[in-house]
């Protein structure tokens, strides 16, 4: 067909429908409008232009629906959305799957996906599965300011005043998200954000940082505990389990950088770990100290798993929650404590051996924010005396001994040992 027309009732009604496929009528006065007329009779009006460098070609609406005048105004809206590097087509999509809040959720987390953390999804899922299962089918444009006062309120007085705020700082998150889903008229579907109802009446939970660590005068329980942590028939993880609270607290990893540790970070040769994808996207290489190349060669023996703390019942998956372990050594120390607790206490004792700053900084994997201190580098060596120091005190606190340990390990295999007889009897 012809192209540099004005598109016209009277055009359009001319205009007759090609023997195959489809063939497009182009507007001289608005570039990027046309009419796409196909072999059956169908005729729609459709824009196309170019959406970051791809080229993209959408249906404006049905002649007959709409009048080319009609269809010309809408064309025009949708070809100046496209201009400033947005798809129409990918925003009418995404607004069908907003039907429900928890459809906007999702929407959300998937889009965030490519550069969220496995475990910060996992974690926004619990907290939609814990806190905000009434309004996953709930239509989320009637989750109004009242709304979410209230459910925060219940949420801090049910579950705790940390609960309350991190379920709202998400349900804020999906809200901020949904401000740039447009209707088919180009208008945002969510212009106000319910959660700053929370921020205008000052009602987020006033949150005092935790400080909970295992004190050096308390290391002795504490480790005696830890190392009564031995397989049994019943317990085929406890020793797994003992190993993993070890390595945290000589180590100051977070709980799941232990956890979900794989062989193909661990160098046995040059005695490191790495943990490769951390909370800051730093990779995080530590040298092993004495007690820890014990453990490390004791876990590798113990197991062909592809992790280094595998579970007992799937060799496949990882150990996954310390809970159960954590209550009884809490139970048996008088000693309670968090996983998170064993890695404050780690940076409290490198504090209590006088460690630099920026050393503990290092050793702990944050960040450093001031320039200079960028430019402060520690080698390996410098790194393995740190954490050897840590080790010491730790052992010297807590009343044992490098070979005590070992000792306590040898239960695990004389346990092995006896199993396996007993099911060759």
């Amino acid at each position: 067909m012809s192209t540099g027309v004005r598109l016209t009732k009277r055009l359009v009604d001319a205009t007759r429908p090609p023997e195959t496929g489809q063939e497009f009528l182009w507007d001289i006065d608005l570039k990027g409008f046309g009419l796409r007329v196909t072999a059956n009779g169908s005729k729609s009006f459709v824009v196309q232009t170019s959406v970051n460098g791809e080229k993209k070609r959408l249906t404006v609406g049905k002649y007959g629906v709409l009048t080319p005048d009609e269809a010309r105004t809408e064309a025009k809206k949708m070809l100046a959305t496209m201009a400033a590097g947005v798809n129409p087509g990918a925003q009418q999509k995404l607004a069908k799957t907003v039907e429900t809040f928890g459809g906007l959720a999702q929407a959300y987390i998937e889009a965030r996906r490519p550069n969220l953390k496995a475990r910060t999804a996992l974690d926004y899922d619990n907290l939609r599965k814990r806190y905000l299962s009434e309004w996953e089918k709930r239509d989320p444009r009637t989750i109004n300011r009242d709304a979410i006062e209230t459910r925060h309120r219940e949420i801090s007085q049910e579950h705790g005043l940390s609960a309350a705020n991190q379920t709202m700082r998400l349900v804020r998150a999906v809200f901020n998200f949904a401000a740039e889903i447009s209707d088919d008229r180009g208008n945002s579907m969510f212009p106000d954000n319910p959660v700053r109802r929370l921020t205008a009446r000052k009602l987020w939970n006033r949150e005092t940082r935790r400080s909970g660590h295992i004190a050096p005068e308390h290391l002795k329980a504490w480790m005696a505990a830890v190392l009564a942590q031995t397989t049994t028939k019943r317990h085929p993880e406890r020793g797994t389990w003992r190993d993993w609270l070890l390595l945290t607290m000589l180590t100051g990893l977070r709980r799941n950088e232990g956890l979900l540790l794989r062989w193909q970070d661990v160098d046995m040769q040059r005695q490191t770990l790495t943990i490769a994808d951390p909370k800051n996207r730093n990779p995080h290489t530590l040298p092993f100290s004495d007690v820890l190349a014990d453990l490390f060669e004791r876990r590798r023996q113990a197991t062909e798993s592809e992790w280094v703390f595998p579970s007992e019942v799937d060799p496949k998956k990882p150990l996954h929650e310390p809970r159960k372990v954590i209550s009884e050594v809490v139970e048996q120390s008088g000693q309670a404590f968090t996983a998170h607790d064993l890695r404050r206490s780690f940076a409290s004792y490198c504090t209590e051996l006088g460690f630099p700053h920026l050393l503990v900084k290092r050793l702990m994997n944050h960040s450093v924010q001031d320039v200079t201190g960028g430019y402060v580098q520690f080698n390996m060596g410098q790194l393995r005396e740190a954490i050897q120091r840590v080790t010491d005190f730790a052992l010297q606190h807590g009343g044992t001994t490098r070979e005590a340990i070992k000792e306590a390990a040898a239960l695990d295999d004389r346990e092995k040992r006896s199993s396996k007889k007993g099911a060759v009897a």
